[in-house]
C-alpha cells in the first residue's frame, strides 16, 4: 500500500515538472512539438527551418544548407578583379554585364566614324582630337568641314596659295585670311575683302563687314 501510494506521488509530481506540450510550433518545418518557450527558442535554431538569401538571388533554402548556399551563390562578390582592369571587384553574376556595358576601360567604337576603338572613359577626350570631328574651315570662309578634309583644303577659296610670278605676298591687314600681293592689296581692301566695312543700302545708317550685310539687310535692318 505505501510502495503503491508513493508510486502515485512520484507521478503527480513529475506532471507538474514537466510542462504540457503545447502541439506543433505554427511554422516550424520540423513538425517538432514543444513547450511554449522552448518551442520559440528553436523555431530560432532548427536546421529545417526555410531562409531567404541574404545576397538578393532569391534563393530560399533551409537553413542547413546555409553556409554552402553562400559558397556557391550566384550573387556572392567576387574574388577577382574586373579583367579588364578598372580596379573595381563586381559580383559574379555582374561581371559579364560589367564588362559589356559599365566598365570604364571598355573598347568602344569611335562615335564619330573615324574607326579607331577608345576606352569609354576616354571617349570624350577623342572626340574633340578625333579627324572626324567638324571644325570651322581655318581660313575663315565660314564652312563646316571634318577635320581631316584636305579635298576642302584644296578648294577653299581663302587658301593661300604660292604666287606663280614668286612675288611676295603679304596677308590681308583686315584679317579675312587672304595672302595677295602687294600691288593687289589696295583694289582687295577696297572693292573684294569680306572684312571691308561697308554702309546698309537699305539706309539704316549702319556699316557691317562686306560678308554680313546682306544677313543684316534680310533680317535685322529696321528698313528692310
Amino acid at each position: 500500500m505505501a510502495q503503491s501510494k508513493a508510486a502515485s506521488v512520484s507521478r503527480a509530481a513529475a506532471r507538474v515538472a514537466t510542462p504540457k506540450c503545447v502541439g506543433p510550433f505554427p511554422g516550424c518545418p520540423c513538425g517538432g512539438k514543444f513547450p511554449f518557450d522552448p518551442s520559440y527558442a528553436h523555431s530560432i535554431e532548427c536546421q529545417n527551418k526555410v531562409v531567404p538569401c541574404p545576397l538578393g538571388c532569391a534563393e530560399e533554402l533551409h537553413a542547413s544548407m546555409f553556409e554552402r548556399h553562400l559558397e556557391l551563390c550566384p550573387m556572392r562578390p567576387s574574388c577577382s578583379r574586373c579583367p579588364l582592369g578598372c580596379g573595381e571587384e563586381v559580383q559574379t553574376a555582374q561581371l559579364e554585364m560589367h564588362v559589356a556595358t559599365r566598365c570604364p576601360k571598355r573598347l568602344l567604337c569611335c562615335v564619330l566614324g573615324c574607326g579607331l576603338e577608345v576606352p569609354a572613359n576616354m571617349m570624350h577626350a577623342h572626340k574633340d582630337e578625333c579627324p572626324k570631328r567638324t571644325v570651322q574651315c581655318p581660313n575663315g570662309c565660314g564652312q563646316k568641314v571634318l577635320a581631316d578634309d584636305e579635298h576642302h583644303m584644296a578648294t577653299c577659296p581663302r587658301q593661300s596659295v604660292p604666287c606663280p610670278s614668286g612675288s611676295p605676298v603679304f596677308p590681308c591687314p583686315l584679317g579675312c585670311g587672304l595672302e595677295l600681293e602687294g600691288e593687289h592689296m589696295e583694289s582687295h581692301r577696297a572693292g573684294s575683302c569680306g572684312k571691308r566695312r561697308v554702309p546698309c543700302l537699305l539706309g539704316c545708317g549702319n556699316k557691317f563687314e562686306a560678308e554680313v550685310v546682306e544677313e543684316h539687310m534680310a533680317a535685322h535692318c529696321p528698313k528692310r
